[in-house]
């Protein structure tokens, strides 16, 4: 039997939870197959990138003007306030060039040194905040995610994970972890 495993965002990135590896050692130890994926972390890991920080911007430029102001170009019931557009805008490029950096630091013992590591810090929140914006009212944090709508009935989760106005993981999803379990075919998919 082949079984794959897998933790979904959202959980904080600086400490895994250890559920799945724990039942990934008693399976195996069983002798299953276990395919183990930290969703979660390839999911930040994806979205704290230069490339994804730039396609961010270009989305909130194509959607609200350079200005960030022109709200009537986006076709969304709910918009976000201009002027926190407009930071991320001209913050955008900025966040861009030093998130590769700051994932760096906080991956290594420079994250320990105060003022280098609170930088660091500041700057995977402000680049979360601008990764979410064009999906927006949804929102993603390093401590949670917040949906852009009532997550407590089926019919309604159902329309929020095929919304790609709103879902921030969906394209993520589409682009590599589904075709992954369709290449593994595994017996089980546990989540």
């Amino acid at each position: 039997m082949k079984v794959m495993l897998l933790f979904p965002p959202n959980w904080t990135p600086t400490m895994p939870h250890l559920a799945l590896p724990t039942l990934t050692a008693y399976l195996r130890e069983r002798g299953v197959e276990v395919l183990q994926r930290d969703l979660n972390l390839e999911v930040f890991d994806e979205i704290l990138t230069q490339d994804y920080m730039q396609n961010a911007v270009a989305r909130l430029q194509s959607e609200y003007g350079a200005a960030g102001r022109s709200a009537q170009r986006s076709s969304r019931k709910q918009q976000p306030h201009p002027d926190v557009v407009k930071q991320l805008l001209q913050n955008g490029p900025h966040l861009a060039a030093q998130v590769e950096r700051a994932k760096s630091v906080v991956r290594s013992p420079a994250f320990y040194d105060g003022p280098i590591g609170l930088r660091s810090f500041q700057v995977i929140i402000d680049c979360l905040e601008l990764a979410s914006l064009p999906y927006f009212p949804a929102s993603l944090h390093l401590q949670s995610y917040e949906a852009a709508g009532p997550v407590d009935s089926s019919r309604a989760l159902l329309q929020l994970v095929r919304d790609p106005q709103t879902n921030i993981f969906l394209d993520i999803f589409r682009r590599g972890i589904i075709a992954d379990i369709a290449q593994e075919q595994p017996d089980v998919v546990g989540i």
